[in-house]
């Protein structure tokens, strides 16, 4: 997956920097970052990509994958609002279990990056990198997600 290697190439550089190039220090959450394993450190990463990494499947399996445990429904109600998404639900025959074709090609661009923006929230990262998240969205939709 891309954004995998993407979040691990960036979280890799940041881990045990020994200074930062301004002789500052660089804090993540109020810690400095060798107070994190290398791991921990990389999982305080997501990774919100310009192009959508969704999947053939249900919206649930594309909102949840990578989950440890299965948020329930007033939590991933609350991504899907605070992603500005929630009313793609009331146009899906299915809701939540609406299948998506290859590459959800049954949504649009500006619902693909709002999905993908409440499947991020929903992993809730110390650190939410967005590669051009307004690129497909209208402009209520952008500044919501920018507040």
């Amino acid at each position: 997956m891309a954004s995998e290697r993407r979040r691990e190439k960036l979280s890799d550089k940041h881990h045990n920097r020994r200074e930062h190039p301004q002789g500052r220090k660089v804090l993540y959450n109020g810690f400095s970052d060798r107070h994190y394993s290398k791991i921990s450190f990389r999982r305080s990463f997501d990774i919100v990509e310009q192009d959508s990494s969704l999947f053939q499947g249900t919206l649930y399996d594309n909102l949840t994958a990578g989950l440890q445990d299965s948020p329930d429904k007033s939590a991933i109600m609350a991504a899907l609002v605070f992603a500005g998404c929630n009313t793609i639900l009331d146009r899906l025959p299915r809701g939540l279990g609406t299948m998506l074709e290859p590459e959800a090609r049954n949504l649009s661009g500006g619902e693909r990056q709002r999905l993908m923006t409440a499947s991020a929230v929903l992993r809730n990262p110390g650190i939410a990198i967005f590669d051009e998240p307004a690129s497909s969205l209208d402009v209520e939709t952008a500044m919501a997600i920018e507040r």
